[in-house]
């Protein structure tokens, strides 16, 4: 695993501010990041959407670049950065950090849906 990856998982394990990823740089696609692992193209990822029903597109994105950077990073035209309290997506991150036991969207579910839904077989 990348030290860039292993720094974002430390970010999501923390459990203190929400990871997102500007997919397209141009702040039209951000999402927020559940899982996150290198693939061979550049990283791929679960957002917070992956285990809701009313989810309205695809949880499981391929970001294909060279990934660079200590936090924020990039790869390709994305951003990968955190946010806090001044940005919507953090209540939506918040509620899911509060019931991703509960109700079974953990990381190691969205790394078995990667896997399964994607066809990726290597351990993140």
């Amino acid at each position: 695993m990348s030290k860039q990856v292993t720094d974002m998982i430390k970010v999501i394990d923390n459990g203190v501010s929400p990871l997102v990823i500007d997919v397209d740089g141009d702040g039209e696609n951000v999402r927020v990041i559940a899982e996150v692992f290198d693939h061979a193209e550049g990283i791929v990822f679960a957002d917070i959407g992956f285990c809701r029903l009313d989810h309205p597109g695809h949880p499981y994105h391929i970001v294909e670049g060279e990934l660079s950077g200590d936090g924020p990073w990039e790869v390709g035209n994305a951003k990968i950065f955190t946010i806090d309290d001044s940005n919507d997506l953090f209540f939506d991150w918040y509620e899911w950090e509060q019931n991703k036991e509960r109700v079974g969207c953990t990381r190691e579910v969205a790394r078995q849906g990667i896997k399964n839904d994607m066809g990726f077989g290597t351990e993140p």
